[in-house]
């Protein structure tokens, strides 16, 4: 039987691993609720479209601008995918994080228009990395990744679920009850990391791309960022040469959680106590997985 510490572990790994988020809508967002149509949502990314489909269960339809594979930061909506957001009962989005689908928003001017900034409170700042060297001009850019944080995206989700409630009374209960499962889900994710990463040795993780910045100030840790917030920085070699100091502090070879691609409930391997790996080696995969060290055994 697993023990406690590998099933917190395992839990770790689903969080990175899931958290790590455009079909053409059709009726209005008036007939959603009453006309016995799903409601059509399109959202930014993968984390959106997890809540999303979490909250509106059987009665929405869901699309994502961002493929499986894409890099979200770079995104640039194609004209249909443009023309879907004005026929979409729903759309989801983080202001500022995808400027090309905030211009496509701008342009389409879908009726019900969510942007979940407010309720993920992004006050962290980050400098972002071009060329090896730090972009003068963007410091103090906002960190867009909440998701990383189960307490941020509980508070997101319950946003979603009112947004929702208002797009389609009818179903209003059934949104309210999804809400209240998903967030017990995340509460005891929350739990879960809170004891698994109350006693670490060594409180760093090195990561390629700086995207867990939430998650470390929630529980403690320090993140230690070889790039900038986008996974396709290019790495200084001043960076570059502290990253295998860290890692040999920890004893650990960076691993490669994938919080933006990965089709995964962040619950799911928590709920089959799939044993996380100690350590391992980076693995070929898409470019906007990013690699962090385990810090913690």
């Amino acid at each position: 039987m697993p023990t406690p510490r590998r099933a917190v572990l395992a839990a770790t790994t689903s969080a990175l691993l899931a958290l790590g988020l455009a079909a053409c809508g059709a009726g209005a967002a008036e007939t959603a609720g009453t006309s016995g149509d799903r409601v059509d949502v399109t959202v930014a990314f993968y984390p959106l479209e997890y809540v999303t489909q979490r909250i509106g269960g059987t009665h929405v339809q869901v699309s994502d601008l961002t493929k499986p594979g894409a890099e979200p930061h770079d995104l640039e909506p194609t004209p249909r995918d443009v023309a879907g957001l004005t026929q979409a009962d729903l759309v989801v989005t983080v202001g500022g994080f995808q400027p090309a689908v905030d211009a496509g928003v701008r342009t389409a001017a879908p009726q019900h228009v969510l942007d979940v900034q407010g309720p993920a409170r992004l006050d962290r700042t980050y400098t972002p990395i071009e060329d090896g060297e730090v972009a003068q001009d963007e410091q103090g850019a906002r960190d867009p990744h909440f998701w990383l944080d189960p307490v941020r995206l509980a508070a997101v989700s319950g946003a979603v679920a009112a947004q929702a409630q208002r797009v389609d009374p009818a179903h209003a209960a059934d949104y309210r009850a999804n809400l209240a499962a998903l967030q017990r889900d995340l509460t005891a994710l929350d739990g879960d990391l809170r004891a698994g990463l109350a006693h670490c040795a060594d409180r760093d993780v090195v990561t390629s791309h700086n995207a867990f910045g939430y998650l470390a100030e929630r529980y403690g840790l320090t993140q230690v960022g070889i790039t900038g917030i986008s996974p396709e920085g290019e790495v200084s070699a001043r960076r570059s040469r502290a990253s295998p100091t860290s890692c040999g502090r920890t004893g650990c070879a960076p691993s490669t959680p994938r919080p933006w691609s990965a089709r995964r409930s962040p619950t799911r391997s928590r709920a089959r106590r799939v044993p996380a790996p100690r350590c391992s080696t980076p693995s070929r995969g898409s470019p906007t997985a990013p690699r962090a060290a385990t810090t913690c055994r």
